[in-house]
């Protein structure tokens, strides 16, 4: 799983480069809710790139993972925490616990 936030997935959408992200990591690519209510929220404002972020997600290239009531919780947790937006918090609630017990989860997100 590889998660992205809304920064990121912009960048790319921006450049039209999305491919290179497929090239390298070869695996599903996820968005939390709130990073395509960010979406939605930049395409009323006018941003054009946006366009091309919906036709990958359209595509299926990019699909939006719905959070369990156990990711929810790990949000409010995390959010009480840190000082990270929304979608920062959302792509970190997806990580998922293998059958050991630990986490895999690529999450690709700029953090300054």
């Amino acid at each position: 799983m590889i998660v992205l936030d809304t920064d990121i997935l912009s960048c790319f959408s921006k450049i039209r480069r999305f491919y290179l992200l497929e090239e390298l990591f070869k695996r599903q690519f996820y968005i939390p809710p709130r990073v395509y209510g960010e979406l939605l929220k930049a395409k009323e404002k006018g941003y054009d790139f946006v366009d091309y972020a919906l036709k990958l997600i359209d595509e299926g290239r990019i699909k939006i993972a719905i959070l369990s009531e156990d990711e929810l919780y790990t949000v409010k947790e995390i959010a009480n925490m840190r000082k990270l937006s929304f979608s920062e918090i959302g792509a970190l609630a997806l990580a998922k616990k293998t059958e050991n017990g630990s986490y895999f989860c690529i999450i690709i997100l700029d953090l300054y």
